[in-house]
């Protein structure tokens, strides 16, 4: 697989990733219930993307530099071996889609029935200007919820970029953090600006079998055009 044809995966799953309502329609209903304005919300969602895809790539390097030890001693085997495991990963996430028909779920500590039945006697105004405990219990809840949840398809998207070694390891990693980040900011930016009516469920219904897809494209394409 040459780096164009690597980014462009990365950058692919990555905005799929980012936009499964799990990784943001939480930070949405936070906001919401605690009665903050749209740039708390924002950096909330920033802090928990980043909590989120640093788990994710943490893992994925250790994947990668597995396959970087391997690849040494038994580069023949490596160069089917890898697209192997990608297109076994890619074909187990998109089965599993079509069985849950539902993409892969963060615990979600706030419905939206509980943002609608808060209580509204706290104080809008003071919650705005400053965070309270409740607020800090929460936020750390919902960011440690997003490190313990990494994703399966990100990371074992890095036994791509062992053929590029270094490079092509960090590269995947920055794209990872930029756009699913990116992704998920815009969509939560997109909800605060009344878009909640777009169709954000078809990501969700259809992320497995679009990210299996995309894995088993990117297996093949590295078996049959390697570096």
């Amino acid at each position: 697989m040459d780096f164009l044809a690597l980014l462009g995966g990365a950058f692919l799953l990555s905005v799929l990733h980012g936009l499964i309502p799990n990784h943001w329609v939480p930070f949405v209903l936070l906001g919401r219930d605690r009665g903050w304005r749209s740039n708390r919300v924002l950096m909330v969602t920033l802090l928990g993307g980043i909590a989120h895809i640093s788990s994710t790539i943490l893992i994925g390097v250790l994947i990668a530099v597995a396959g970087l030890a391997f690849s040494q001693r038994y580069e023949e085997v490596m160069r089917w071996l890898g697209p192997a495991i990608l297109l076994g990963v890619g074909l187990w996430v998109f089965w599993r889609g079509r069985r849950c028909h539902h993409g892969h779920h963060h615990a979600e500590p706030f419905s939206h029935t509980e943002a609608c039945h808060h209580d509204d006697n706290e104080g809008l105004e003071n919650r705005q200007r400053r965070l309270d405990t409740r607020d800090m219990t929460a936020i750390g809840a919902l960011l440690l919820m997003m490190f313990l949840s990494p994703c399966l398809e990100l990371e074992f998207y890095y036994l791509s970029a062992v053929p590029l070694g270094w490079k092509g390891i960090a590269a995947v990693s920055v794209i990872y953090m930029l756009v699913t980040v990116g992704t998920m900011l815009v969509a939560v930016g997109s909800a605060a600006r009344g878009l909640r009516q777009l169709r954000w469920s078809f990501f969700e219904k259809h992320e497995r079998k679009i990210g299996g897809a995309v894995l088993i494209l990117l297996a093949l394409w590295w078996a049959f055009f390697p570096l």
